[in-house]
């Protein structure tokens, strides 16, 4: 696939996704993954461990709680278009084509879970927060999940 072709400025209405999601950091992501880490934290130093030990799995899961706070982003945008194919940007930029596993998929009012299988076979999943994107178009991404899922239902039963 032409990277080229895909990412040029499109022209007429009809080209136009039906939605873009470039999501951005989420500080609601970043106060889970702080939150997540003080009982934790708290749990190590009150259990009845030797102070060598405490001290090391401390400062293992503050690596870790690092590490989750600077990972870089896998994804620039994620793109589902007219023709109900999905493309999805790379953080060097390359366009692949993916297909969603909507019975994979997870839909909640403060985040959506995305499974994608990529054009190469890999398996991509996204975690999208509420807070890295627009309301609305969290809002349309949430009812085209509901609407796959329901539809996956009946196909199913």
């Amino acid at each position: 696939m032409e990277t080229g072709s895909l990412t040029r400025r499109r022209s007429g209405h009809k080209d136009m996704p039906l939605l873009m999601l470039c999501p951005q950091v989420s500080p609601r992501a970043r106060w889970l993954v702080l939150l997540g880490q003080v009982p934790l934290l708290g749990s190590i130093w009150l259990a009845e461990l030797p102070w060598a030990v405490a001290l090391g799995g401390s400062m293992a899961l503050l690596g870790f709680g690092w590490v989750a706070w600077h990972r870089p982003q896998t994804l620039r945008c994620v793109q589902w278009g007219r023709d109900g194919v999905w493309q999805l940007q790379l953080p060097d930029g390359v366009w692949i084509g993916a297909r969603l596993n909507a019975a994979a998929s997870r839909v909640w009012p403060w985040w959506v879970y995305l499974a994608f299988r990529l054009e190469d076979g890999r398996r991509l999943g996204v975690t999208v927060f509420a807070d890295a994107v627009t309301a609305d178009a969290f809002r349309r991404l949430r009812v085209r999940l509901k609407m796959d899922a329901s539809a996956h239902r009946e196909i199913v039963q």
